[in-house]
């Protein structure tokens, strides 16, 4: 599969969290970092993109990256 070059705006502090990972060697890169969590979230998608349970689990793991000790922001998720 082709790979096209893209950016993102993020918030610093989770650049921050994500650059400590690489530091970490938890993840090979800044790309390896969001590769793995967009997959991570293609995977729990379900067929039926409406299911409520599927949107509440985002909308939890949002919040427990807002609470996350190392990183602190003003804007929430």
């Amino acid at each position: 599969m082709a790979k096209i070059g893209t950016s993102i705006r993020m918030d610093r502090d989770v650049l921050k969290w994500i650059d400590e990972r690489v530091r970490e060697r938890i993840f090979a890169s800044r790309t390896h970092a969001f590769k793995y969590a967009v997959r991570q979230l293609m995977k729990r998608e379900p067929s039926n993109r409406k299911s409520h349970e599927y949107y509440d689990a985002i909308h939890r793991d949002i919040k427990h990256i807002n609470k996350h000790p190392r990183v602190s922001s003003d804007k929430k998720w």
